[in-house]
């Protein structure tokens, strides 16, 4: 079943458009801001989301299956992460557990005992935009997190201990690779999904293609790497037809390279690559999908990917006292910005390559304008948008000039300027005007028009009444009458914002 969420934001923060972007703007930060500022639906009725809060409140209890061997006095530590969550809730065959048991054999193997630590990391609050419940998750795990090197096997948890907690940890394969192990080599022939919380957050691409080649017959999809495809979903927000759709193409693209496995280091992909061939109706390829952590401890001898044994036990099933959730909550969004959130913000150029390459063909554009004016409430704004919103307010123009170039004259064609050509490139108006006079085009430039607001909509000033009085000074200009632009800006603005 696909679950439609409706007005949901569908970005996934898989930062494919930031590799392309020309001004670098971090995407997945403005997406995560603006989703605390205008908190989206979640898709299956929130409960993964409400899990994580109610994690928050209460904390997680030891959920890993006995045949491990543990030292809670240990300074390396593993972070068990929540499989088992979707393995109790989703009620497949699929053994997501498993994949935090064979990590912690290999562990063994390599004779470590590890501390175990328990508890969901946050990334999907972090992502969703519900910043209040992450911190309240925060405040509980950080505690257990010092004075440990951790080590993580899943991409989600990985980035946000490294790169929000600034935590002490390294992922899996980093760990193992230091270790030399000599694996056995597999008669498997596997493919790779790279995560977009490795690779493009954190540039890991090689330790899993090292241990993928020495355990099996590796061979690359056709997207990989910076390259790689999403696997459609974060955060329990766009699970849609669109994402859907993502997955099919991604699992038809490890299918063409022969393989029998494709492996898997974010629980979230596995999760929902898992849901495609979970679907009633879905009669599509299949392939098998492991974890790495799962290849690696086969490869060893030391877990068997096919017993049949669930990796996680409900140890307490007596029942307890659930904290009271607030139903709202009043949002600080001062609270969470910070210099750098808010010079990205406003790095965005609106050119809409990001656009171009989004899967999901997301409007970075209007969600970046929407988040600009909430902190051109605050006063947030860079101080010359300020200057270019009096200016044209006193003048109207953002120059700040008087002298306006009318021609006065009756016809059905208007040419409209535009501040640049009017006050600072003029040979680009002149050029146009004897273009149309060349033509023998009856036009004229009308006393009265301003600027045409662009740049006022752009920069965080999209909803206010100055914008508001520029559109219609200029509409009662217009009238019906065919208007003639030669700046890009200008042609963009009457079209898709008048």
């Amino acid at each position: 079943m696909i679950c439609e969420v409706g007005t949901t934001k569908d970005c996934s923060a898989c930062k494919l458009c930031s590799s392309h972007c020309p001004t670098k703007l971090d995407i997945s930060e403005a997406v995560r801001i603006f989703r605390y500022i205008e908190e989206p639906l979640g898709a299956h009725r929130d409960v993964f989301l409400l899990i994580d809060q109610l994690l928050a409140k209460t904390g997680a209890t030891p959920w890993l299956a006995d045949g491990l061997e543990l030292d809670e006095d240990s300074d390396v530590a593993y972070f068990a992460g929540c499989a088992p969550i979707y393995d109790v809730l989703l009620e497949r065959d699929s053994n997501y557990s498993g994949a935090t048991y064979a990590g912690i054999k290999v562990l063994n193997h390599l004779g470590i005992k590890p501390a175990v630590i328990y508890g969901c990391c946050g990334h999907d609050l972090y992502y969703s935009g519900r910043l209040d419940e992450f911190e309240e998750l925060r405040k509980n795990l950080e505690p257990k997190l010092k004075g440990k090197h951790i080590i993580v096997g899943c991409a989600e948890g990985y980035h946000i201990l490294k790169n929000v907690y600034k935590a002490d940890v390294e992922f899996f394969s980093d760990f193992v690779e230091r270790k030399v192990l000599d694996l056995n080599k597999l008669e498997i022939k596997t493919t790779y999904h790279d995560p977009c919380r490795l690779g493009r957050y954190n540039e890991l691409y090689d330790s899993p293609r090292k241990l993928l080649n020495e355990s099996s017959e590796f061979v690359e999809m056709e997207h990989h790497g910076e390259d790689a495809r999403c696997c459609g979903v974060s955060a329990w927000l766009n699970c849609n037809q669109d994402s859907r759709n993502l997955r099919e193409e991604r699992i038809k693209e490890a299918i063409e390279t022969g393989a029998e496995q494709l492996i898997i280091t974010c629980l979230k992909c596995r999760v929902h690559f898992d849901c495609l061939f979970n679907e009633e109706n879905y009669d599509g390829p299949r392939i098998g999908l492991m974890d790495l952590q799962e290849l690696v401890a086969k490869s060893l001898g030391v877990y068997d990917l096919d017993s049949g044994e669930k990796s996680y036990i409900i140890r307490s099933p007596q029942s307890a006292v659930l904290p009271v959730m607030a139903d709202s909550k009043e949002k600080d969004l001062g609270k969470w910005l910070t210099p750098e959130l808010v010079d990205n913000a406003f790095l965005c150029s609106s050119c809409h390559l990001c656009t171009e390459v989004c899967p999901y063909d997301f409007e970075t554009t209007d969600m970046m304008e929407e988040l600009r004016s909430h902190l051109a409430d605050l006063g947030l704004n860079p101080e010359v948008h300020k200057k270019i919103y009096q200016r044209i307010k006193k003048y109207g123009n953002p120059y700040g000039e008087s002298g306006f170039v009318s021609k006065e004259e009756e016809a059905d064609v208007i040419y409209f300027p535009g501040c640049t050509a009017m006050y600072r490139q003029k040979q680009t108006m002149e050029s146009t005007m004897a273009i149309l006079d060349r033509l023998g085009v009856k036009y004229a430039i009308p006393e009265g028009m301003v600027c045409c607001g662009s740049v006022l909509m752009r920069s965080g000033y999209k909803h206010t009444d100055l914008v508001e009085e520029l559109k219609e000074k200029n509409k009662k200009i217009f009238g019906d009458k065919t208007v003639v632009v030669s700046c890009a800006g200008c042609y963009s603005t009457f079209k898709n914002d008048y």
